[in-house]
């Protein structure tokens, strides 16, 4: 009787133990699915940030792509507009350097014509400025248009720096007389035409060394502080140490 007590208690205890292994292993199963369905939603969302980082990337790379792309067809539209404006001022220049021969061409009978032949010719050798034709003849009429008008966009210094260059070469031995008759070869003065017959005259041993110099001396009297004056001196230099 006793032994079936004892029987019966250790019965009752293994079904206790029996449910609270069930117990356990329920709970441990509410544990294990609650923790799956936590990982399943941080992949999730890990899965949202990285497709979010994704498209942001994919955004940028393509802005960036656009940007230099806009970029490059702002620096190549630059790059037209410069060579335009280029062509454009190399066009003005070459058409404001022909002023003083356009003037020249249209004098016809003009009752100033040889005046104007004479000041014109003397830019040209850089006896003169451009200021003393308009002020002396800006108004004259020259074919239908007053003087001023064949000036618009000369420069005033075009010949002076082209006798100044001339100078400098000469001082450096880069030019030679040739140089300087090509110069006054374009010259309508008459001091150009002196001066020109001169320097032909002494290459042809038609006159001394002296004598070139005192037509030299003549001119730089003449046009004082001028750059034919600076010219007129470099000429007598170079002829004094017969680099000439």
């Amino acid at each position: 009787m006793s032994r079936l007590l004892r029987l019966g208690e250790l019965h009752q205890t293994l079904v206790a133990l029996e449910g609270q292994a069930k117990s356990t292993a329920a709970s441990m199963a509410d544990v294990s699915s609650s923790a799956s369905q936590h990982t399943l939603a941080a992949q999730s969302s890990l899965a949202g940030v990285e497709s979010a980082a994704s498209g942001a990337l994919a955004v940028v790379r393509s802005r960036g792509q656009e940007i230099r792309q806009t970029a490059q067809e702002a620096r190549e539209g630059a790059e037209r507009d410069f060579r335009g404006i280029g062509q454009a001022a190399d066009v003005a220049k070459a058409s404001a350097a022909t002023a003083l021969d356009d003037i020249l061409a249209n004098l016809r009978d003009s009752p100033w014509k040889s005046e104007l032949e004479e000041l014109i010719g003397l830019i040209k050798i850089g006896g003169t400025g451009v200021e003393e034709l308009v002020t002396k003849f800006g108004a004259a009429g020259v074919a239908g248009r007053e003087l001023r008008d064949f000036l618009e966009g000369f420069d005033p210094g075009t010949y002076a720096d082209q006798v100044r260059d001339l100078t400098t070469e000469l001082r450096s031995g880069a030019a030679g007389l040739d140089e300087v008759i090509q110069q006054l070869q374009g010259s309508t003065s008459t001091y150009a035409k002196f001066l020109l017959s001169a320097i032909e005259a002494f290459k042809g041993g038609k006159i001394t060394l002296d004598e070139m110099q005192r037509r030299l001396d003549a001119i730089r009297r003449e046009f004082p502080d001028t750059e034919l004056e600076d010219l007129a001196k470099a000429l007598q230099d170079q002829l004094a140490q017969g680099s000439l």
